[in-house]
């Protein structure tokens, strides 16, 4: 009696997408190369490459937003004082403007510029040659023979440069406007 000896293959897989059978070792070698194309594939390198760049382009971003708030805040203290300066200048013939040319500058700069904080402005008023560094000034009162002078009406102002609570310094914005009297 002889007998044979039976190899066992196991049975292939179906392959549902050509709906034939395919072998174990093709089924294996094919999951292989899968993992094989995760780690060398490049499809995440731009993710890297943002990720890395993402810092410093927030960084420069922010600080060209509050370069834009300085450079408003500049434009609302030059515009401001030109009005206060205006402002004085048209003001002799009003008694009760013309007693205090300091104060009659000064609520008109507050109310052309209310982004800016008033304690921190400094404000030097120049009339007739004589200059006072306050808000209010009965000294420099506009006479009948102020006109034809020119005053003259200088504000400045600080701003603290810097990015998230890491600050540069402080820049004082200053302008400066002179009118005749009229």
């Amino acid at each position: 009696m002889s007998t044979t000896a039976r190899l066992w293959l196991p049975r292939r897989p179906f392959d549902h997408q050509s709906g034939s059978q395919e072998s174990t070792v093709n089924a294996r070698s094919r999951k292989a190369s899968r993992r094989a194309r995760l780690f060398t594939e490049e499809d995440g390198g731009p993710l890297v490459e943002f990720a890395m760049v993402l810092p410093m382009l927030v960084t420069v971003m922010t600080g060209i937003f509050y370069l834009g708030v300085g450079l408003a805040q500049y434009i609302q203290l030059t515009n401001a004082t030109d009005i206060a300066s205006r402002q004085i200048s048209i003001s002799r013939g009003v008694s009760s403007l013309a007693a205090d040319p300091c104060n009659t500058g000064t609520t008109y700069f507050e109310s052309a510029a209310p982004n800016l904080a008033p304690s921190s402005l400094t404000f030097t008023y120049t009339v007739n040659g004589v200059s006072k560094t306050a808000t209010t000034c009965t000294s420099l009162a506009l006479t009948s023979a102020s006109q034809g002078e020119t005053e003259t009406v200088q504000v400045s102002y600080p701003v603290h440069l810097g990015i998230y609570g890491v600050g540069w310094s402080t820049v004082t914005l200053k302008a400066q406007t002179s009118e005749i009297i009229q």
